[in-house]
């Protein structure tokens, strides 16, 4: 899991901070830290398990949203038959990206399983509020 920076828009200024000081990765076009956070066995049982039910994924995103566009809190790095994808998750528009094998995709999340991810990666990264 990788935790992503400061909102570019709404918190501009540590936004540019962060980008200037620490070491960041880009993924489709969203900054991350470059710090790894290992998730433990039933953190990663869980988003497996969100991640893999379609249900997951709604139709959209079809407009802009008010929250002022997808800004990914979190990534999470998966393998599936030795290839590397990604998925990229914002809580603000409830909203998420994923790249897997040159393929993308841009879906609005179920209120559900935006839940259980929101739990699982801010206790794993140490952002506690829900």
């Amino acid at each position: 899991m990788l935790k992503g920076l400061p909102h570019p828009f709404e918190e501009k200024r540590a936004f540019s901070e962060e980008l200037d000081s620490k070491p960041v990765r880009d993924i489709l076009g969203s900054f991350f830290y470059q710090e790894l956070h290992p998730l433990n066995v039933d953190d990663q049982a869980a988003i497996r398990s969100a991640l893999a039910d379609p249900r997951t994924f709604l139709p959209g995103p079809v407009t802009m949203k008010l929250c002022g566009g997808f800004h990914a809190d979190f990534a999470v790095e998966f393998q599936h038959d030795g290839e590397v994808g990604a998925a990229l998750i914002c809580f603000g528009c409830s909203e998420i990206k994923t790249l897997f094998q040159r393929d993308r995709w841009h879906h609005n999340l179920r209120p559900q399983a935006l839940f259980v991810l929101k739990l699982v990666l801010r206790q794993a990264s140490g952002d506690f509020p829900v």
